[in-house]
């Protein structure tokens, strides 16, 4: 009797298609890009932000970087990041973030903006100048050491959304 086989997960996919990049890079400025390229499986805590349909948001550099190594040869790629891999991500069902914007809540795992060109945006974290790391507001409530001497400091308890 033949049984079915599993579609590959999302994120299987995802970690699939970016082993196959990381076989397959030439350079290593694109292999240091492939590999700052981080996977998120917990969705958004961020006001406003909607999970994606394909549970996966990936945070990373998504410029293609480029060498320019003469008038004949033009500008040639490093081969990290490039438009064919972005499109590869998107269509496995992925969400691209830049990873300098977004940041991962270190109790929940959540992802949160650090980082917007929005006016009118205010922070839902407390960044952890000390540790290095971020704790969104609905954890800061879980994170004693917090509350009791930083929760006023750079938290905003009504979004501007």
């Amino acid at each position: 009797m033949l049984t079915a086989i599993e579609p590959q997960t999302v994120e299987q996919q995802i970690i699939d298609i970016l082993t196959e990049a990381e076989n397959n890079v030439t350079t290593d400025i694109g292999a240091e890009q492939l590999s700052d390229i981080q996977i998120h499986t917990n969705g958004y805590v961020e006001p406003g932000c909607h999970n994606p349909p394909g549970g996966v948001v990936l945070t990373g550099d998504w410029d293609e970087k480029f060498s320019d190594r003469g008038v004949l040869e033009g500008l040639v790629s490093y081969g990290g990041v490039t438009d064919e891999l972005v499109a590869q991500l998107v269509d496995a069902g992925a969400e691209l973030r830049w990873s300098d914007q977004w940041k991962a809540c270190h109790v929940c795992k959540r992802l949160l903006r650090a980082n917007a060109h929005i006016p009118t945006w205010r922070p839902y974290y407390w960044y952890d100048k000390r540790r290095g790391f971020y704790v969104c507001r609905e954890c800061l409530f879980d994170y004693p050491d917090a509350i009791c001497r930083h929760r006023d400091e750079a938290i905003s308890l009504e979004p501007a959304y």
